[in-house]
């Protein structure tokens, strides 16, 4: 019961800070909470999806390149099929280029729950596992803003997102790199054990490219709400 106190504490504290970053255009609690929706009910169904994958190419738990590239593709495709419907059925909310990073983010949080509740059932309750949980969370929610990016970099006021399909190719190579690199290393017990450098050093880049594309999406969101701003600052917020 800690373990999923904790887990969920910290998803509270990570749903808060990307709320704080949604500095222009604050996007209301029911579109919040259908973003988390879709990305804990899309979850369950890309495990649905990955099974029946891995029966059609055949491939066993010692085929650990090719689970894992279909892994990554399923769970990355999906975040980004959520960010895609809530960007065209909703687009009275979804009107500015951050919003691809903050409804991608959410997405991606509710996909990190879902998936962090299955392993928590599977696993001691320990801290180590709370940790690594924790991990989880902020590993899907980050990707799912990197994933998003490239919708929200089409998105305008009053007006059908543009998709650039070049841009949102890019984005989602990224983060399948990523997550290819993360879960190759994760799914294997003794490269885990030895590789933990490796661990904190995808962290840090997925972290950095997240960053990334929040300031420059709100730069652009800036310049959608006041044409002379060219900081969030001016709009009376910070990213630091």
């Amino acid at each position: 019961m800690v373990v999923y106190l904790l887990m969920f504490a910290c998803a509270a504290a990570m749903l808060t800070r990307i709320y704080r970053y949604d500095l222009y255009d604050k996007e209301p609690a029911h579109m919040v909470a259908l973003a988390l929706a879709l990305g804990f009910g899309t979850m369950a169904l890309a495990g649905i999806v990955e099974r029946w994958l891995f029966d059609v190419f055949g491939l066993g738990p010692a085929d650990i390149s090719g689970r894992i590239v279909i892994v990554a593709l399923v769970e990355d495709s999906f975040k980004l099929i959520c960010v895609l419907l809530i960007a065209r059925l909703a687009m009275r909310h979804f009107n500015d280029p951050l919003d691809g990073v903050i409804y991608g983010t959410l997405v991606g949080l509710g996909a990190g729950v879902e998936e962090s509740l299955i392993y928590i059932a599977q696993s001691p309750g320990t801290l180590l596992t709370a940790g690594t949980e924790v991990i989880r969370l902020f590993a899907h929610a980050m990707m799912g803003g990197l994933v998003g990016l490239g919708v929200g970099l089409g998105a305008r006021p009053g007006r059908a997102p543009r998709h650039h399909v070049s841009v949102i190719t890019v984005c989602l190579l990224i983060t399948g790199i990523i997550h290819f690199a993360w879960d190759w290393f994760a799914y294997q017990p003794a490269l885990a054990q030895s590789h933990r450098p490796v661990f904190v050093l995808l962290m840090a880049v997925l972290m950095s490219l997240w960053g990334a594309a929040v300031r420059y999406a709100a730069r652009k969101s800036g310049k959608v709400f006041n044409p002379m701003a060219h900081s969030p600052r001016l709009a009376g917020g910070s990213y630091e």
